[in-house]
């Protein structure tokens, strides 16, 4: 595999410098990606022919076999296991909030798509299944919609 490196990058939140190599197979294909602290410490791993995340998060090893435990493993370690989670995605943002436990607040999905007319299926299994409450703000619609 050969390394590339991409230099330093800032976090989400902007507060925290980290930077990141990524390792390619021999086809070209995205094979590895490791995340590393300003001194250099490896603090993530990613690999994306297993689909594994491996953390060393509070000189402790996690591994999880997938994005959604990992986000929701950030989630409960940043404290934000007792508040509403807000999402505009019903890919990784969604399941790690399924993946929470039940906390009295709603979650909420606020819906991007164009919407003509009638509350999209999806919407309304979304409100349907939820543990954490359930919520969807449908935006750029023709008609008021309301119902959910």
């Amino acid at each position: 595999m050969m390394p590339v490196r991409s230099g330093f990058q800032s976090i989400i939140t902007g507060m925290a410098q980290f930077s990141v190599t990524q390792f390619f197979n021999k086809k070209g294909q995205k094979a590895l990606r490791k995340f590393f602290d300003v001194v250099g410490r490896e603090i993530i791993m990613e690999n994306f022919v297993t689909g594994d995340i491996l953390v060393r998060w509070e000189d402790k090893d996690w591994i999880f076999r997938n994005k959604t435990d990992f986000i929701a493993f950030f989630i409960r370690c940043a404290g934000l296991e007792d508040t509403a989670v807000y999402f505009n995605s019903l890919s990784y943002p969604f399941f790690a909030s399924q993946a929470l436990s039940p906390n009295g607040f709603r979650d909420a999905l606020f819906w991007h798509e164009p919407v003509d007319g009638e509350i999209p299926a999806i919407c309304r299994s979304y409100c349907m299944i939820r543990e954490r409450g359930q919520s969807a703000y449908l935006y750029r619609t023709r008609t008021l919609m309301t119902g959910l």
